[in-house]
This record gives C-alpha cells, sequence and structure tokens, in this order.
C-alpha cells in the first residue's frame, strides 16, 4: 500500500509518510482509535511534501529514513519472538524514529506523539529480560539522537535488515 501511494503522489521513493498513508489505508485499528482518517493524511502528506510534478513509471526506492523505521519494525518484532512485521511494528517504528515525515503529518493532525510513545512502550515493547531492554535502550536513545546522522541510522537499519534476513535490500532515496 506505501508503494502506491507514493507513486499515486508522483514521488520517487518510499517515505514514512507512505507507510503512514499505507497504514491508515488499511484501517490500522490504532490509528482509527486516535481519529487518523484517509483523508485528512492524505490532505496533510500533500500539504507537507507536496505532490510530484512528474508521474512516477518505475518502482519507488526505499528512503533513508523509511529504512530506519523498518530495522526499528524489523528489532520489535525479532525481540518479541512475532515471527512477522506487522502493522503495530510499522506504526511502532514510525513513532520511535520520531524525525520523520510520518511524524509531522500525525503531529499537524493533532495527534500527541509522545502520549502514543507512551501507549507504545506499555504494550509493544513490554521485555523483562536485561539483554532486550539494554539493546531496546540503545536502540531508542541512538534513534533518538539528533546529533547521529541519517548515514549511521541507515547503516543501522542496513545492518538489521542483513542480519535478520527479512528484508531485500533496494537503493536509499533521501526523505525530504
Amino acid at each position: 500500500l506505501a508503494n502506491k501511494e507514493a507513486i499515486r503522489l508522483n514521488h520517487g521513493y518510499v517515505g514514512t509518510e507512505h507507510i503512514l498513508l499505507g497504514l491508515v489505508r488499511g484501517e490500522f485499528a490504532t490509528l482509527m482509535k486516535l481519529g487518523v482518517t484517509l483523508p485528512l493524511t492524505r490532505h496533510g502528506v500533500e500539504y507537507l511534501n507536496g505532490i510530484g510534478e512528474r508521474r512516477v513509471l518505475k518502482d519507488p526506492g526505499i528512503s533513508s529514513k523509511t529504512r530506519v523505521v523498518v530495522g526499528v519494525a524489523i528489532e520489535n518484532a525479532t525481540l518479541r519472538q512475532d515471527g512477522e512485521i506487522t502493522s503495530d511494528h510499522l506504526f511502532a517504528g514510525i513513532v520511535i524514529a520520531r524525525e520523520n515525515m510520518a511524524c509531522s503529518v500525525l503531529e499537524s493532525m493533532g495527534v500527541k506523539l509522545d502520549e502514543v510513545r507512551v501507549e507504545i512502550d506499555r504494550s509493544v515493547w513490554p521485555f523483562e529480560q536485561p539483554k532486550a531492554q539494554a539493546a531496546l535502550s540503545r536502540i531508542r536513545t541512538f534513534l533518538a539522537d539528533p546529533s547521529q546522522d541519517d548515514a549511521k541510522k541507515l547503516e543501522v537499519a542496513m545492518i538489521l535488515e542483513k542480519s535478520l534476513g527479512l528484508i531485500s535490500p533496494q537503493r536509499p532515496v533521501s526523505e525530504h
């Protein structure tokens, strides 16, 4: 769904905003509870990021921030031993990674991300094992640190992808 949304908006990349649109389009329950609707989300994405001028004719690449979000989702699913990456994992990845277009769109709609993060901490990351807690802490600190550049965050996401073998790497594209 995210790929289709990127193409619909004539964006040559799949960004976090397209993942968000895909989650809303798929009627992800958590977003519905927050009052997030497809028309509002599309308006927010179009307002903040615009519509591309040229029609996209091939599959768009994945932005570096999307790779970080996917990396967090993979780590989340792996630590929880869930066996697959779900909408819950992707949404947690968006919110935990913080500085991305999807969070900007949600905030523009009045969603209080700090409250959502607290709920995610309670429901998505309920670890009791010390190693999992330590790993989670390091990942969240790294992703929340504005002094870390996107290249390092991308590298972490790529390492997670490669080591877990869940996603085939695609060419990175800068997110606007």
